[in-house]
């Protein structure tokens, strides 16, 4: 059985329905046939600082003002691997020498 609802969920629709038990029985009936829930394995790596960065860029990003506006902006995102600090940058032009100034904007 695949539950799809939450427990309390369940519990409120039987009651509606006559059921005249406590929800401390739905839930743990319920628990019975929940899924288990596998976590991901991250496997984090730490390296010296100084030693390495990671940068993403999301082109076209789409805005539209209150007003019907429609504007396309560009987002720099330069993360230290040591500390894990965050630069980020809004652009509104995708040119190699505005990605380089933004590059040097992060130092």
């Amino acid at each position: 059985m695949e539950l799809s609802c939450s427990a309390s969920s369940i519990y409120y629709f039987i009651k509606k329905k006559g059921y005249q038990g406590g929800y401390t029985t739905v839930k743990r009936y319920c628990r019975n046939y929940r899924e288990k829930r596998v976590k991901k394995a991250t496997i984090r790596i730490e390296t010296t600082p100084g030693l390495s960065a990671q940068v993403d860029w999301k082109e076209n990003i789409k805005m539209v003002s209150k007003h019907g506006e429609v504007f396309y902006f560009n987002l720099f995102l330069y993360i230290l691997g040591y500390s894990r600090m965050k630069y980020l940058e809004v652009t509104f032009d995708r040119t190699q020498a505005n990605v380089f100034n933004c590059l040097v904007n992060a130092f």
